[in-house]
């Protein structure tokens, strides 16, 4: 009979702040003490800041227009940063390039929603 090897059972606890996000880059490097750090951020249109609704004499609708604060073509919203070892982060790297290559093996595994 093989003898039972030790064992640690992890829990997996989702911090009160934890949220799902959609990452379209990164931005980082060495920090001063010699960790990692890096923002990941996703790109977008920018939002308008307000409408206007231009109506005719007896107040109906005729024209909606969007109003922007400024001529930014792209917004790059920060989500989050993120600092870590250089240990972890090659740890990290590694299974992320893994994950990366089954997703490419498998493709979606559901229809994608339009």
């Amino acid at each position: 009979m093989e003898q039972e090897r030790n064992r640690l059972r992890i829990k997996f606890v989702k911090h009160p702040a934890f949220r799902d996000v959609y990452v379209t880059g990164a931005h980082g490097g060495v920090s001063p003490g010699g960790d990692i750090y890096f923002v990941l951020h996703t790109d977008r249109r920018p939002l308008p800041e307000a409408e206007e609704v231009i109506t005719d004499d007896a107040g109906h609708p005729v024209e909606v227009r969007q109003v922007y604060a400024g001529d930014e073509q792209v917004v790059r919203e920060l989500l989050v940063g993120i600092s870590l070892t250089p240990d972890t982060a090659l740890s990290l790297a590694q299974w992320l390039i893994g994950r990366a290559e089954e997703a490419r093996r498998t493709g979606p595994t559901f229809p994608a929603a339009h």
